[in-house]
């Protein structure tokens, strides 16, 4: 019982986490497409990463929701948060610190340990999923 309530948490709390950002992008789109111009991707990947991402970020959070896709939608969270923590790693790496528009405009900070810290969490709640849910 006490792992499948924790398990449906992470759930929650990683849906959340993954349509707000979704549809902080989705407010403006350019500003998405720009934060991947700004870790380093190619304006060729960058353009539509910044596109799609919005709508992946959602359809991963609905799918946490639905039972029977939620281990799967996991895998998808797990995935996406350790791009993303490897994208803000290699750019601290680099001496570079970019605005994480991890959230679009609703929320903008410069990457760092934060940034990093954060994500290592999230991707910890996606492996709580995967080993209770």
């Amino acid at each position: 019982m006490w792992s499948v309530s924790l398990a449906l948490v992470c759930r929650i709390v990683l849906a959340v986490v993954l349509a707000g950002s979704g549809i902080g992008k989705l407010q403006d789109l350019d500003d998405s497409r720009q934060m991947m111009v700004d870790f380093g991707l190619p304006y060729a990947v960058a353009r539509p990463t910044g596109t799609f991402l919005p709508g992946i970020e959602l359809g991963v959070a609905l799918a946490l929701l639905v039972g029977p896709t939620s281990w799967w939608a996991a895998w998808a969270a797990l995935g996406l948060m350790g791009v993303f923590t490897l994208a803000v790693g290699l750019n601290m790496a680099a001496g570079r610190r970019p605005d994480c528009r991890c959230f679009g405009s609703l929320h903008i900070a410069t990457i760092g340990w934060r940034v990093l810290s954060r994500n290592l969490v999230l991707m910890a709640l996606a492996a709580v999923v995967l080993l209770k849910g």
